[in-house]
């Protein structure tokens, strides 16, 4: 495993359980067929005081980065047949007309002349929750994508459930925009009648979408952005230069990478940093990670893996799965700049990126290998700065530890 693929993993939940969406104050599924005067438009017999969602109600970021991945439109509103009747129902979030508070629910499909049926999920008094979405999780599948990181890439929702996995109708998927709560709702027919039952929730496991990510990010490079200091052409050719750099990395032998980190919120003296040093001969890889006195060491060796910390003893690790797929060192960024520079006698090409970081990319040349990457990220009065150098003149060997 190459740097370049540790970090996501270290960076990103493995396949966690999120917390479940809030009920809120009011009683968790609430079944509303009352032939009040908005039964069949509204999902409370409140309509004067509840409007339905809108795009300005999901103009964040995190909302605009989960319609790029999901290619959904419409967080606030889903449809699907979720109770089996074969008519088609909507899932909708409202939220009251003061601006403070949202909900969710089901509004089912019905014949003319039939009474209305609804399902309110959340409850009313979610004030300080962030505001969810709705998706549609259509039978025969218990994953799709359903979330993103930031601009990195999409996230796949997952249902482990054995209900989830036999039903026959569509079911609902409901988050918010970070994410940092997600929920599963299949519907489960009452002795009343099909349309007479209730909301049985699941949990949802979340794990990033290395292939998408990897596919979402060679795509944006492609696309020649407004800020571009080059032409489109020129463009495409740079970043077809540096990715098949990167790419080469993957399959190289015999070389180390130093990666530092530096973070800093602002203060004197609070800058944290952190090492990660990896070296590679012709068949094992061994990284090292170290933050203050902590220091863990990875080392693999085929689909195997050990690791150790602070001098302990070697713990064999599973077994790797296959690679992971190469995200574009270039991306969605904007190229501001390109240089021909020489460094310790050796012709270098330097390529400046401006996006949610500020980045600089070197490829050696002659090597068609990369240099050094380094990235400076400023969130408020915070800075990250994360830089790599990439050094081919060296002579290693690794051993793997003698444990099974």
């Amino acid at each position: 495993m190459k740097i370049a693929r540790l970090l996501p993993l270290l960076a990103l939940f493995s396949c966690p359980l999120l917390a479940a969406e809030p009920s809120g104050a009011e009683q968790l599924g609430k079944l509303l067929a009352n032939r009040d005067k908005d039964a069949c438009t509204s999902l409370t017999t409140e309509a004067e005081l509840w409007r339905d969602a809108t795009a300005a109600d999901y103009g964040s970021s995190g909302w605009a980065a989960w319609r790029k991945y999901t290619q959904g439109d419409t967080p606030w509103r889903a449809t699907g047949d979720f109770d089996g009747d074969g008519l088609q129902d909507v899932a909708k979030v409202i939220v009251d007309k003061a601006g403070k508070r949202w909900m969710m629910g089901v509004m089912f499909g019905h014949a003319d002349g039939a009474p209305c049926h609804r399902y309110q999920i959340s409850g009313r008094d979610l004030a300080t929750l962030p505001i969810a979405g709705v998706l549609t999780l259509p039978k025969g599948k218990n994953s799709l994508t359903c979330h993103h990181m930031g601009e990195q890439g999409p996230v796949t929702c997952t249902v482990e459930n054995a209900a989830f996995a036999a039903r026959t109708t569509d079911a609902l998927l409901t988050f918010d925009d970070v994410p940092s709560y997600s929920s599963a709702y299949l519907w489960q027919p009452g002795a009343e009648g099909r349309n007479r039952g209730k909301f049985e929730q699941a949990d949802v496991a979340l794990a990033a979408d290395y292939a998408g990510m990897a596919a979402h990010s060679q795509a944006d490079a492609q696309n020649s952005k407004a800020g571009d200091g080059v032409s489109a052409a020129e463009r495409k050719a740079l970043v077809q230069e540096f990715e098949q750099a990167w790419s080469r990395l993957q399959g190289t032998k015999n070389y180390r990478s130093i990666q530092t980190a530096q973070v800093s919120s602002g203060q004197a003296g609070d800058a944290v940093t952190r090492t990660i040093t990896e070296y590679a001969d012709a068949t094992h890889t061994r990284t090292t990670l170290e933050s203050g006195a902590a220091s863990v060491v990875f080392l693999r060796s085929g689909a195997k893996v050990w690791t150790r910390a602070d001098g302990t003893h070697w713990t064999a690790l599973p077994d790797e799965g296959a690679p992971m797929p190469m995200v574009s060192p270039i991306g969605d960024a904007t190229i501001t700049a390109v240089r021909h520079e020489t460094r310790d006698g050796r012709a270098v090409k330097v390529l400046q990126l401006s996006g949610q970081s500020e980045t600089t990319l070197v490829l050696d040349v002659a090597r068609k290998l990369p240099l050094q990457r380094i990235d400076s990220l400023k969130i408020g009065p915070a800075t990250s700065v994360t830089r790599t150098d990439y050094d081919y003149d060296v002579k290693v060997e690794i051993v793997p530890p003698a444990v099974p």
